[in-house]
């Protein structure tokens, strides 16, 4: 029996630049001409045959930015 293996794939990246529709291109090859930007995240789940093991890669995509906002007024200690 065949293992199933499962890997996490994440894609971040600024917006508007085709993250959603390389995935959904490799995912299910689709490609939507009128997307609207992804808010947040998309999670998409693609399953695999390869040399007789099943895995899963499960597909995050992200914008960047709203990932790693750090506001610039930290408080800083000098002790």
């Amino acid at each position: 029996m065949a293992s199933k293996t499962q890997y996490k794939v994440v894609l971040l990246g600024e917006g508007c630049v085709g993250k959603t529709s390389l995935v959904m291109r490799y995912v299910s090859n689709t490609f939507n001409e009128k997307h609207i930007t992804t808010i947040q995240a998309l999670f998409v789940p693609k399953r695999l045959n390869l040399d007789g093991q099943s895995m899963t890669m499960n597909i995050w995509v992200s914008y960047l930015f709203s990932l790693f906002v750090v506001p610039f007024s930290l408080p800083f200690s000098t002790k």
